[in-house]
């Protein structure tokens, strides 16, 4: 069996260290640990184990299907004494350890924001399943930061980028005080782009970034073929890196080398069961019942019925939540069926 650790901050030798590793063995604390135990984890380019101190508090542990895992001491794929493989149990927290576990990830995607909004921090990658409100919070933050002189501008930019259009985006967002806000963009799978991507997220003090074919649309346009990039960054990414690297396709060791050059943050709410808790923390905290039309009584009726259809839906999203708030106004007696037949996957 093989447990990934995610890591938002350990320490190696007295540097500070954060990834997604394959675990080898969990260790507990002796007076020579300066955190809550020790982890022996796997090395993804030399496969050689090297140990680690860690808070609980900064690791989440997921097994091969994704999923969220309670992580005793031991080693992994050890045999006792009769000889049995001795594995982590794939124990999947409760909805209130969820509950916690999620708010507590928001509101470090909130201290990162205004980290990069003050210019202490240069990147940021926030990775979640689409429609929890991710972006939202982000791109408000950045409106009202905008607007207060404290960044001088910020780019959003949904869809498909060619790593062309990617180093013209770099270009004219290559300022301090400018952000470049990329949604949902997939440059992941182009190795283009990832190296342009690497460059802007270099960690030394002059980031210099190139494109060294001529062409003359960047000639046309007075682009030169190399710049220095002092922007900041932002991908908002619905792919689960962490699940991504541990396939060890194509792709991860582009999303392995991004992360490692970025401040890399995993909302963990990508199963709908998941996603169902995020939704009910943002009914809980905002006015989304009341904008679209509904009463607590109804958001109780409604939070119900995704609970009971969770597993049988084709998306689990606040788009969900919009969706069925019409079905309810225009037909009160009726939604729950059109509910089941607009939303619910085919049998």
């Amino acid at each position: 069996m093989k447990i990934i650790a995610t890591i938002s901050s350990a320490s190696y030798f007295k540097k500070d260290i954060n990834g997604a590793f394959e675990v080898a063995a969990k260790e507990p604390k002796d007076s020579d640990c300066r955190r809550d135990h020790y982890l022996r984890l796997i090395h993804p380019d030399t496969a050689k184990e090297f140990g680690v101190h860690v808070f609980e508090k900064d690791v989440t542990y997921t097994n091969e299907a994704g999923q969220i895992i309670n992580l005793p001491y031991g080693r992994i794929g050890a045999t006792n004494s009769n000889g049995a493989v001795l594995s982590a149990p794939e124990v999947v927290l409760t909805e209130e350890e969820l509950d916690h576990q999620i708010y507590r990830r928001f509101a470090v995607m909130d201290t990162l924001s205004d980290a990069l909004i003050g210019g202490i921090s240069r990147s940021l990658i926030i990775s979640g399943s689409a429609g929890i409100g991710k972006t939202y919070s982000l791109e408000t933050k950045l409106k009202r930061a905008e607007e207060s002189g404290t960044i001088d501008s910020y780019k959003h930019i949904k869809g498909r980028l060619s790593p062309l259009q990617l180093y013209i985006q770099l270009w004219e967002n290559r300022a301090p005080g400018q952000v470049l806000l990329l949604d949902d963009v997939n440059v992941w799978n182009d190795e283009s782009s990832v190296d342009i991507l690497k460059a802007a997220l270099d960690s030394s003090d002059v980031r210099e970034v190139s494109w060294m074919s001529t062409l003359k649309y960047l000639e046309e346009n007075e682009i030169p073929n190399q710049f220095e990039y002092e922007g900041t960054i932002v991908f908002i990414s619905n792919i689960n890196f962490d699940k991504e690297i541990g396939k060890s396709n194509g792709m991860a060791p582009h999303l392995r080398a991004l992360i490692s050059r970025s401040n890399y943050l995993d909302l963990k709410v990508h199963t709908n069961q998941e996603i169902l808790v995020r939704i009910k923390q943002i009914i809980r905290d905002s006015s989304i019942l009341e904008n679209n039309g509904l009463t607590a009584e109804q958001g109780v009726e409604l939070v119900q019925w995704l609970q009971d259809n969770v597993d049988t839906l084709r998306e689990v999203s606040l788009r969900t939540v919009i969706k069925i708030a019409q079905y309810m106004a225009a037909a009160p007696n009726e939604w729950e069926e059109m509910s089941a037949i607009m939303l619910k996957r085919a049998n």
